[in-house]
């Protein structure tokens, strides 16, 4: 059983693998699977305002791309030093306190967000 993180945040389906000229699978050739029509697993939907502007401009930064809700910060290329440097930068920020365990466990922006909104209000 795989945890949270490891789940593929999306599936593309590709008509066949690209190849090298040696026959090892080429990745580059492969599409991005965050692009596509609107709606489609990985579409970037608008943040809600606020903690989740925050957060996402936090991710972003760290991880050098665009993030949006649905996005994994694990899949997107998070380890656990960029998680620290988060939790730094959202100090930094006055946002709520929040453990790298509690990270791990909402990896997910949209569920990261939920987390520190209700860090927020329980800290009221």
């Amino acid at each position: 059983m795989l945890p949270g993180y490891m789940m593929p945040a999306t599936l593309t389906e590709v008509a066949g693998i690209p190849l090298t000229l040696n026959g090892k699978p080429d990745v580059s050739g492969l599409p991005d699977p965050r692009t596509g029509p609107a709606g489609a697993p990985g579409a970037q939907e608008p943040a809600s305002g606020g903690i989740a502007d925050d957060i996402l401009d936090i991710w972003s930064k760290l991880l050098n791309t665009p993030v949006g809700l649905q996005d994994n910060f694990f899949t997107l290329g998070g380890n656990s030093l960029l998680v620290v440097r988060v939790l730094a930068e959202m100090r930094e920020r006055n946002l709520p306190k929040v453990s790298p365990k509690q990270f791990y466990g909402h990896s997910t922006a949209a569920q990261f967000v939920e987390l520190v909104r209700q860090l927020g209000e329980a800290g009221r």
